[in-house]
């Protein structure tokens, strides 16, 4: 996970001087948590029924789904407009399937 941490590192930064990489790099590491954990699922389950799948698929979604939600309350104020500007990094995508990729091995 240094990789997650040394490559978003002051990527985002605000008018004001926010840091949002820390909490950016956070949300990745904990994204490639619950793909690697619902890979291994998928990879370690001797029968697959269409439920299986679908609830396995409905867990990776409801992270961003929630990550989403959270994006938009300022409630929240530690993540509050960091989705968009973390998904038009092309670091993010990058880290993302490598990170996943390599601890699925």
């Amino acid at each position: 996970m240094v990789i997650v941490f040394f490559g978003i590192d002051g990527t985002i930064v605000d008018d004001n001087g926010w840091n949002g990489s820390f909490w950016q790099s956070g949300t990745i590491v904990y994204a490639c948590v619950v793909i690697v954990v619902n890979f291994k699922m998928i990879h370690k389950t001797n029968t697959h029924t269409w439920g299986s799948t679908i609830l396995i698929s409905l867990s990776i979604l409801m992270f961003w789904v929630q990550f989403l939600f959270e994006n938009y309350f300022a409630m929240f104020p530690s993540v509050y407009g960091l989705f968009p500007v973390m998904m038009s990094n092309p670091k993010t995508y990058l880290i993302l399937f490598l990170i996943s990729w390599f601890n699925y091995l």
